[in-house]
Order: C-alpha cells, then structure tokens, then sequence
C-alpha cells in the first residue's frame, strides 16, 4: 500500500474482532475490499474474510448487491 495513511487504517482492524470473526492479518486487498486471515471465535478455525470499503458500499447499493 503506497499511502501511509491507509496502511495505518489496516492495521488499526488488524487485532480488532468483527462480529464472531478476529482480525488477525491483512492477506490482500483490490477494488472490491480487503480479504483478513481471521480466526472463528465459536469455531475456533482460520478464514478469510472480505470486508467492502464501507464509503463505497454505502454510497452505491448495487456494489454490494454485486458483491453478494
């Protein structure tokens, strides 16, 4: 990531819990969102987890529309 202001923002989620899922690291990121290793915390099991930029999804519905 090129700005140091957005890999800041990364890494404040990183270590943070969203929902029943634990942000553990950034595995990548591209027009569509940032993709997280993450940890289930009632499944006790790694995923990814892709999360939408949420200025984006909240301006245009359709981007997550097309995303689901």
């Amino acid at each position: 990531i090129r700005d140091s202001s957005k890999a800041e923002e990364l890494d404040a989620l990183i270590g943070q819990d969203f929902g029943v899922y634990h942000l553990e690291g950034l595995l990548g990121a591209g027009a569509m969102g940032r993709v997280y290793l993450a940890r289930h915390h009632d499944l006790h099991r790694s995923c990814a987890l892709k999360l939408l930029p949420p200025r984006l999804a909240a301006s245009d519905p359709a981007y997550a529309a097309r995303f689901t």
